[in-house]
Parts: structure tokens; C-alpha cells; sequence
């Protein structure tokens, strides 16, 4: 992956003509991290495709007689269309890229929307464990509460037995 920068010093242009040149195909970037956009290793050699035709059109003879004129229009066409087709292609493998991402994509979505539904299950599952185990300890302080109060109860009884069993001693 590339950026812009970095093709037109591999192609040895300004970042203009690149940019220029991407935007009059459409080519999509690969990858866009923030606002740098980063494309295919492919771009260099579409643009030096390119390059190539305009040069060789450029370079004609423009003096020669008609037919020779024609031919050289032709050749310049079927550049093109080989270009086309290239870039075609090319922009054909980007299409099928990004539908393999989107796919894994969703595959990973699928996987992240099990995984929380799994979470969620185990949340109500601690969460109703949680209950039951507060329900219990409750049930087990009214418990000891009960037996300390009958306790109490029962040594107010024996404290109250014991005076008057005292008292009962002391009058005789």
C-alpha cells in the first residue's frame, strides 16, 4: 500500500499528475487511515501504462500522409482500450477485495453479536445466582436472630426462676 506521496516519486511526476490521474478513473484507495488514503502496488504500473501511450502519441510524426495518420490513431485507440481494460481489471480485483472485507466483516460482526448474547446469558445467570445466595443469608440471619431471641427469652426465664428461687431461699 502506497500513498500518494510515495507513487509519484516512484513514477517520477508531481503529486498533481497522480492525483489528477486517480481522479479521472476513480480509483479507490485501498485502505483510508484518518485522511491518508493509501492504494495498490497496481497504480504505478497503470500510471506508467499511461505515461507510455501518451508518449508514444506524443512522439509521432505529425507530417506523415493520412493513412499513416489513421494507423497511428488506431495503435493510440487499442493503447487505450488495453489501458481500459487493464484498469478494468484492476479496478475489478479492488471490487472483489473490498467484498471480501465486507464479508469477514460481517462474519466478525456475527461472531461479536454471539459472543455478547453469550455474555448476557452468563450476566443474568450470575445475576440470579447473586439473588439466590442474598435470599439465603437472609434466611439464614432471621434464623440466628429467632435462636438469639428465644436464647433471651430463655435466660430471662432461668435469670427470673433463679430470683425467685433465691428469694424463695432466703424467706425460709
Amino acid at each position: 500500500m502506497l500513498k500518494v506521496r510515495e507513487i509519484a516519486d516512484k513514477c517520477g511526476v508531481n503529486r498533481n499528475q497522480i492525483y489528477r490521474f486517480i481522479n479521472e478513473r476513480t480509483i479507490e484507495p485501498v485502505k483510508i487511515i484518518g485522511n491518508v488514503r493509501y492504494y495498490s502496488d497496481d497504480v504505478i504500473k497503470l500510471f506508467k501504462q499511461f505515461k507510455q501511450s501518451n508518449t508514444d502519441k506524443a512522439g509521432e510524426n505529425t507530417g506523415k500522409c493520412l493513412n499513416i495518420k489513421q494507423h497511428s490513431e488506431q495503435k493510440i485507440l487499442k493503447e487505450k482500450i488495453d489501458f481500459l481494460q487493464k484498469e478494468n481489471e484492476f479496478l475489478k480485483k479492488q471490487i472483489n477485495e473490498q467484498n471480501a472485507q465486507i464479508k469477514e466483516l460481517h462474519t466478525l460482526l456475527h461472531e461479536n453479536n454471539q459472543a455478547l448474547l453469550s455474555y448476557k446469558s452468563l450476566d443474568e445467570r450470575v445475576i440470579n445466582s447473586d439473588k439466590t445466595g442474598i435470599k439465603q443469608e437472609q434466611t439464614e440471619k432471621q434464623t440466628e436472630v429467632k435462636q438469639f431471641q428465644t436464647e433471651e427469652k430463655d435466660n430471662g426465664r432461668r435469670d427470673f426462676l433463679n430470683r425467685i428461687l433465691n428469694r424463695f431461699k432466703k424467706g425460709k
